[in-house]
């Protein structure tokens, strides 16, 4: 009872903070669900992501092989939330940098919007066959 009760006020106090892990992955996309949104993604997406995660989100970029860890394959993200997303494009992983402090605001949710997307691309194309 005590750790059910240690938990929940751990969750609330985090709620208190801004860009809370737990608040932030529940948030909704700010930005309109456009092509020119997702296109302003792509381009960051080409510039920053596509040596580690590929031209086509694959995890197959030309620097994967070299990590530790081999990096996601971002076209399966489609039943994650773009809260969720976003949350990982600002804190990192294990061998993903952190992008909170290159990135703007609207960079990292016009990113987040893209990765639907292609994930979004990807489902469909597996429902097809």
């Amino acid at each position: 009872m005590r750790l059910l009760i240690a938990i929940a006020l751990i969750f609330t106090l985090a709620a208190c903070f801004p860009n809370n892990p737990v608040k932030m992955s529940m948030t909704a996309n700010p930005l309109p669900n456009t092509p020119e949104v997702a296109a302003a993604g792509k381009v960051i997406f080409e510039q920053r992501c596509q040596m580690c995660h590929g031209a086509e989100g694959r995890g197959d970029g030309a620097a994967a092989p070299a990590l530790a860890t081999k990096p996601a394959n971002l076209r399966l993200l489609n039943n994650k939330p773009e809260g969720l997303i976003a949350m990982r494009i600002i804190g990192g992983g294990s061998v993903m940098p952190a992008w909170k402090n290159i990135l703007t605001d609207e960079e990292i949710w016009q990113l987040s919007r893209y990765i639907k997307t292609i994930s979004q691309q990807e489902a469909q194309t597996v429902a097809k066959k």
